[in-house]
């Protein structure tokens, strides 16, 4: 992607729209779409759930010797 959009210099979004489906596919991706590249995604209350706890680990983790507040 980096390198095709490179390749097309400043130029557009709408014709880089155009243009970038068809040359990700000449690199050798043909199952590229570009809408669901672009397409937000959405999380579920579980996904940030989850997502919030790892992040805490990962906290707690790199600081060991730190009690975590309770706000």
């Amino acid at each position: 992607m980096f390198e095709e959009i490179r390749g097309l210099g400043a130029i557009e979004s709408r014709r880089l729209r155009q243009l970038l489906p068809a040359r990700v596919t000449n690199r050798g991706f043909p199952d590229f779409d570009l809408h669901e590249f672009l397409a937000p995604h959405q999380a579920t209350e579980e996904d940030i759930e989850k997502l919030f706890e790892s992040a805490l680990r990962l906290l707690d983790q790199s600081h060991p010797d730190e009690e975590r507040r309770a706000d």
